[in-house]
Formats: structure tokens, C-alpha cells, sequence
């Protein structure tokens, strides 16, 4: 998969993940999760916002770290968006 493929599908998932974060942490926030959620789900729900949380991370850094070498290469994809042939069909 090409790296400006990669970039939208990645950016994609990001915005997908940092929604399903924000859901997550406004439930923990809530008077259900504080009143209704018993000590087990409690747990397994804050440690799965942790996860995600991880996760998303990781996903912001990719996406920064595969801009970067773009931005500083000043490269070019080839038109068949392979990272192999980063670079060896033009300057932009």
C-alpha cells in the first residue's frame, strides 16, 4: 500500500477511534457508569479507554512521523503509490 494511501486510510481510523474514545469517556463520566456499573465492568471499561487511548496515540505518531518524511523529503509518490518508488519520480 502506498504511503499516501496508508495516510488515509490511517487519518480515517484516527478520527473513527478518537469518536469511539470520546463515547467511551463520556460514559465513564456519566451518573450510569458512577451508579449502575458494577466494580467488574468498571475496570474492564477504564482499561479499555486506556487501550484506546494507547492506541490512538500510536496512530497520531505514524501519521505525523509519515507526514514528516513527506513534508522534509519534499518527495513524490510515483502514480502507483508504492513506498518503494518514494522519491523516484519527481520533485514537487
Amino acid at each position: 500500500m502506498g504511503i499516501e494511501t496508508n495516510l488515509k486510510y490511517m487519518t480515517k481510523e484516527y478520527e473513527e477511534e478518537t469518536l469511539k474514545l470520546e463515547r467511551l469517556n463520556n460514559f465513564i463520566k456519566s451518573d450510569e457508569f458512577k451508579t449502575s456499573t458494577d466494580d467488574t465492568q468498571k475496570r474492564i471499561i477504564t482499561e479499555k479507554a486506556t487501550l484506546l487511548t494507547d492506541y490512538i496515540a500510536k496512530l497520531k505518531e505514524q501519521i505525523d512521523y509519515d507526514k514528516k518524511i513527506l513534508d522534509e523529503n519534499d518527495v513524490c509518490i510515483s502514480p502507483d503509490g508504492n513506498y518503494d518508488n518514494i522519491g523516484k519520480c519527481c520533485k514537487r
